[in-house]
């Protein structure tokens, strides 16, 4: 048993929904049970993972809906096939251990595995996290009166407040201890997004570096526009915005996304603040059969009827996402109700949604 997700930054070994790797193998504890831990997982809001067998998505478990976040430490049944299980880490530092308990999981009906997520602070006080702070080399016409120096940073966020600091080195587990630390105060950029500083450090030192944190990429609204499945290659059309303002790749982010997608299923994008912005932010977006295109084939017309009453007579089966876009009543059953508003589409009667 594996366990796949968008693993980077620790996370699942930095292994991105890698089927194959070995370093996410599961320890069957028990007979029909899997348990494996992560060490030193940093803060944030959107983990996701998934449980597969034999390196393949042929037999995988998750939750039974995407909005579902798992709590700390409390059983949920997981589903065959089913969506991404994901969970918050609100600590600084964490252990998170995942486990698969497959005891009474019934393949016929595709019923009763459990999972749990456990998250266990393991943050040291003495070493506050600096996830958010974003480090720039300090370039600076040093005046020579009466050890006042100066600094200019420019490509902030306008008018947006920072905490800005100069400190000895920025690769410094607590960049802000005492030892590293030699100025620091808080500011606000101008409408041009430049700081200007004038500042006497404790202490001299020739390779100072500033280091900010404020504008926070967290907090930043990212629109990806829906994808339905059709059998190509698509696209993923997004936009990352922060106040309103509209950001540049490359300039106020860089962006890890399957950007050319064509498999049914869920994407996990991570965005990271880069210029005068920090800190990373995840969040996902699916591929997805359109509602009522049961056949899968990108289209909806009578087939789709055809597959659907195929079903119902117990001659065929259908995947989860046929499912879905076969429930185009939104009752969440699988009937005839169903087959008969396609129908009425294909005559243009009604609308589905």
């Amino acid at each position: 048993m594996t366990v796949v997700g968008n693993g980077e930054d620790h996370w699942l070994n930095d292994e991105w929904w890698d089927v194959t790797a070995e370093s996410n193998s599961m320890n069957e504890i028990a007979k029909r049970v899997y348990e494996i831990t992560y060490h030193n997982i940093p803060k944030n809001n959107n983990y996701i993972v998934k449980f597969v067998a034999n390196h393949s998505y042929a037999d995988h478990w998750g939750s039974a809906t995407d909005e579902f976040i798992a709590e700390s430490g409390v059983e949920f049944n997981s589903a065959y096939f089913g969506e991404n299980i994901r969970f918050n880490v609100p600590y600084d530092c964490a252990d998170v251990t995942l486990k698969l308990d497959l005891t009474n999981f019934n393949y016929s009906s595709k019923l009763g595995a459990v999972a749990k997520v456990t998250v266990t602070d393991t943050t040291n006080n003495d070493n506050p996290a600096t996830e958010n702070i974003s480090a720039q080399s300090l370039s600076r016409a040093v005046e020579a009166v009466d050890s006042v120096q100066t600094a200019d940073l420019n490509g902030l966020v306008p008018n947006e407040d920072y905490i800005i600091a100069t400190v000895k080195s920025a690769s410094e587990k607590d960049v802000l201890s005492d030892d590293n630390l030699l100025y620091i105060t808080q500011t606000a950029a101008d409408e041009n997004g430049c700081v200007s500083l004038n500042y006497l450090p404790k202490e001299e030192t020739e390779n100072s570096v500033i280091v900010y944190y404020g504008a926070n990429i967290k907090n930043a609204e990212v629109t990806i526009e829906p994808i339905y499945y059709n059998e190509n290659e698509q696209q993923a059309d997004y936009s990352v915005s922060y106040g309103g303002k509209v950001l540049t790749k490359d300039i106020d982010y860089t962006i890890s996304i399957d950007e050319n997608v064509t498999e049914l299923g869920n994407y996990s994008v991570k965005i990271t603040g880069i210029g005068g912005y920090c800190g990373t932010k995840y969040v996902t977006f699916s591929v997805a059969l359109k509602a009522g295109d049961v056949d899968g084939d990108g289209f909806v017309d009578i087939n789709d009827v055809t597959a659907l009453q195929t079903y119902l007579s117990k001659i065929d089966n259908m995947s989860y996402y046929q499912k879905n876009s076969a429930d185009v009543t939104k009752d969440n059953v699988i009937d005839i109700n169903d087959a008969t508003m396609i129908q009425r589409y294909c005559a243009e009667l009604c609308m589905i949604s």
